[in-house]
This record gives structure tokens, C-alpha cells and sequence, in this order.
């Protein structure tokens, strides 16, 4: 009995009450996690909901962003129109009242001494009949012409060519001292005498070109003015013609060679194109 004892001792059996208290232990953990996955899983649905409500809201005020500069660019787009609507109305009504007020200066030409050639020169002499017919006054008038021959092949390129060196050099014309130009009042014509013509080197190439020994010629000029209510940075406004030298028999014009010796007589100014103005 002492060796079995010593050797292999029996444990003794744990009492009831020990193991209703573990149990109990057991089942009040297990509710614990049973509460704690719950808890988590509210609040794991209620972050979904806050963050579902976050990504709604986010995603209203960016479409609201962008409607809104939609809207904004819209309205820049409307103004920016209704700005250039308004600017060109007024550009409009600007130009209208312009050409209602400004002067008109046109101008008629008539021989009163004949082509006539000389050792050094042709020359002619001209009335230049200038008038106003707008309804206000014009001013810093400048005016030019001049007789050049016309070109071998018939054309006017030469004429057109000097009419438009003066013309565009008078568009911003100086007008300081004797340089200023003179005066017209509306519908009070006013005249001067011009006297024309081309250099001996200019005729004697013309002649050498056609090939006949004779020439033609034409006149050219040009008018230049402003308003008297125009600043003098605006360009002038200008009248432009060109006059072959002609006759006119049974309605027809004819423009005849002319013999660069003595006076060619019988000469009229004809109008080319009529007159340009701007």
C-alpha cells in the first residue's frame, strides 16, 4: 500500500461547483465576442454608410463644380459676345454717323492751255475745280496730278504707279508749316490752276518704246483731306482719278498718237474709271 502511494497517486476529481463556474467563465466570453464582432459589425456598416454618404456628397459638389463652371464659362462666352456685339453696334453706329458728317471733296478738271511741247518739256495747264459737297468743313486739302505717258503695251502701269507713290505718302501727311494745306467750306467750289506735263528723258523714252515716234498720254492725280473733327493721327481721306487724252467723235472715244513737236491741239480730258474715294 506505501509503494502504490508513493508510486502512482490518484488525483482527485474537481468539484461541481468549479466546473459550473467555468463554464459559466466560458459563456461569458463567448457572448463578449459574440457582443464585440457585433459592435464591429455595426460600426463597420455605419463607416460604409458614412463613407457612402461621403462619396455622395463628394461626387454632388464635383458635378455642382463643374456645372457650375459650365455655367460660369457660359456666361464669360455670353459676355464676351454680347461685349463684342455691343463694340461693333457702336463701331457701326460710328462709321454711320461718320460718313453722314464728313466732307466729300470731289474735283473736275478743264484745259485752258494745250499740250504743248518744248525743248526741255511737255506742259499743260489746267483749272482744277475743287468742291466740298459734304456737310462739313474739310481740311489740310493737298491735291497733285501730272501728264505721264502711257506705256508701250497700253497700259497704265507706269501712271498707277506714280498716283500711288503720292497718294500713299499723303496719307499721313506732315502738317506742319506751308505743309498744312488749305481750307474748303461745304458747296463753296474753289479753283487753281495746275500746270502738267513729263521731262524731255521721259518723253523721248516713251517715244523710243512705241516704236512709232508718237505717244499718249494720261493724267493722273490725286485729292487729300480730313474732317475738321479728325484727329491728325487719322489718315487723310483721298479722291483719285485718271484722264486719258483723247477726242470724242460720233460718241466714240479716240485717243490719238500724238507727234511730241509743237502744241496738240483738239485734246479733251476723258475720264478713265471714274473716280475712287474713300
Amino acid at each position: 500500500m506505501s509503494n502504490q502511494k508513493a508510486g502512482n497517486p490518484e488525483r482527485a476529481a474537481p468539484p461541481t461547483e468549479a466546473i459550473v463556474v467555468i463554464n459559466a467563465r466560458l459563456d461569458a466570453i463567448e457572448r463578449q465576442q459574440r457582443q464585440d464582432e457585433e459592435e464591429e459589425r455595426r460600426h463597420n456598416l455605419s463607416q460604409l454608410r458614412v463613407n457612402k454618404t461621403i462619396a455622395i456628397f463628394t461626387g454632388l459638389l464635383f458635378v455642382t463644380s463643374v456645372v457650375s463652371d459650365i455655367f460660369l464659362l457660359l456666361q464669360s462666352s455670353i459676355g464676351r459676345d454680347s461685349a463684342q456685339a455691343a463694340k461693333s453696334a457702336a463701331q457701326t453706329a460710328s462709321d454711320g454717323l461718320m460718313l453722314q458728317n464728313r466732307p466729300w471733296v470731289k474735283i473736275k478738271h478743264r484745259i485752258i492751255s494745250p499740250l504743248t511741247f518744248t525743248v526741255d518739256v511737255a506742259r499743260m495747264k489746267l483749272v482744277d475745280t475743287l468742291e466740298n459737297i459734304g456737310p462739313t468743313v474739310a481740311v489740310n486739302v493737298l491735291s497733285w496730278e501730272d501728264a505721264i505717258p502711257i506705256d508701250r503695251d497700253m497700259s497704265f502701269t507706269t501712271a498707277r504707279r506714280r498716283q500711288k507713290e503720292w497718294c500713299d505718302a499723303n496719307r499721313h501727311p506732315d502738317l506742319t508749316g506751308n505743309h498744312s494745306g488749305y481750307t474748303l467750306f461745304p458747296h463753296d467750289p474753289f479753283e487753281q490752276v495746275a500746270n502738267v506735263g513729263s521731262p524731255k528723258e521721259t518723253i523721248d523714252k516713251a517715244v523710243r518704246e512705241s516704236g512709232t515716234g508718237k505717244l499718249k498720254f494720261v493724267i493722273v492725280g490725286c485729292v487729300c483731306y480730313k474732317a475738321s473733327f479728325e484727329p491728325n493721327s487719322t489718315p487723310t481721306h483721298q479722291t483719285r482719278f485718271i484722264y486719258e487724252m483723247g477726242t470724242v467723235e460720233n460718241e466714240d472715244v479716240i485717243v490719238p498718237d500724238i507727234f511730241p513737236k509743237g502744241i496738240a491741239s483738239g485734246l479733251r480730258l476723258i475720264l478713265f474709271e471714274g473716280f475712287t474715294v474713300d
